[in-house]
């Protein structure tokens, strides 16, 4: 290493580290990036630090860009991946919310078309759990306002029949003349 320029390896010998390009040419082949790191020990009296010597390393310039290439590939590909990664779960876990809900939408269409059978499995103990629970005693609900609704339906059209066919008796007692 004769041949590296001297005022660049001066401050190795104070305890800097040195960094330098060299262009294609008489040391090197190719255009080249040497660096030099001293070798520093600190006398244990006196706390000075003295030069013992320095590691140099060297590498060319294509070699470099080679692996800042490969490097960026590196990276490229860990996120990809890790946005497949992320992708998948939040896939999975916008499936796990989602289809609870979109039980809840059937069993809501299947109910207000007259079905109050329709109840929806709990599966959790979440909010989404919580929901379905409500919903089941919702529909519990429903389906007793429908049944006493009938029942209502029911007496009152018996209600009703009774006078009616008393009435009905009467109008045609009249008409036949059996009744003045």
């Amino acid at each position: 290493y004769t041949a590296i320029d001297k005022s660049f390896i001066e401050p190795v010998r104070s305890g800097k580290n040195a960094i330098q390009l060299y262009n294609k040419g008489k040391i090197f082949s190719e255009q080249t990036m040497v660096a030099i790191v001293p070798i520093m020990k600190t006398d244990a009296i006196t706390g000075k630090k003295n030069f013992l010597g320095a590691a140099a390393a060297l590498r060319s310039l294509p070699q470099i860009r080679y692996i800042q290439r490969n490097i960026v590939a590196i990276i490229t590909i860990a996120q990809l991946v890790a946005w497949l990664v992320a992708f998948m779960v939040s896939y999975i876990i916008t499936r796990q919310i989602t289809n609870p809900i979109k039980k809840m939408r059937v069993a809501a269409q299947s109910i207000a078309s007259g079905n109050f059978k329709e109840r929806i499995p709990i599966t959790s103990h979440d909010e989404i759990g919580q929901l379905a629970s409500s919903f089941n005693s919702m529909t519990e609900a429903l389906s007793e306002l429908e049944t006493m609704r009938s029942s209502f339906v029911s007496d009152v059209s018996h209600e009703l029949r009774t006078p009616m066919t008393v009435i009905s008796g009467f109008v045609e007692g009249i008409v036949d003349g059996t009744i003045p």
